[in-house]
């Protein structure tokens, strides 16, 4: 049975971690939500808001919301989607900046815990944290939340837990 006090523990850290990040986004100027937005689309070129709006934990009428902002502060654009009822979504140079941009930071944030842990314990968690990953993945969509803020030049669709996880669920038993 988990204690009590590690189920605290884990919670202050996954809350101190995300309070870290959401100041990196604000620091920048950005909302956390336009955040996901930005790293999503720039991963995705060409998504729609549809496709958009369940990675972010929007609804559709939020997200278009959140992309009619975007725009008009000309960071992302909307371009002719597959059919005449989708938009594609994409990435202004200005857009593709900031999203480089909050990456870093959301990396410098994150990294000012993870350095308190001599390399050879980083090596011995990053394993844990695979399996706590893999274990709260239920199926894509929560795939695609859980990795909104994730830098996948890092952890790539081969390596990534939640992605491996993803796609076994998809494929069924």
């Amino acid at each position: 049975m988990t204690s009590a006090r590690f189920i605290n523990l884990v919670a202050a850290l996954g809350t101190a971690l995300a309070d870290a990040q959401v100041s990196a986004c604000e620091k920048l100027g950005v909302v956390p939500s336009d955040a996901a937005a930005l790293i999503t689309v720039g991963y995705h070129q060409g998504m729609s808001v549809g496709a958009l709006a369940p990675i972010i934990g929007f609804t559709q009428s939020a997200a278009v919301r959140s992309v009619d902002r975007l725009v008009a502060q000309g960071l992302i654009e909307r371009g002719r989607g597959e059919d005449k009822r989708q938009v594609a979504l994409s990435l202004t140079a200005a857009g593709m900046a900031l999203r480089s941009d909050i990456l870093d930071a959301r990396g410098r944030a994150v990294e000012k815990a993870v350095a308190a842990l001599d390399p050879w314990q980083q090596i011995d968690l990053e394993p844990m944290v695979e399996t706590m990953l893999a274990a709260l993945t239920a199926n894509r969509r929560s795939a695609d939340h859980i990795c909104r803020l994730c830098d996948e030049t890092v952890c790539t669709p081969e390596i990534c837990p939640v992605e491996r996880v993803a796609v076994a669920r998809e494929a069924g038993p």
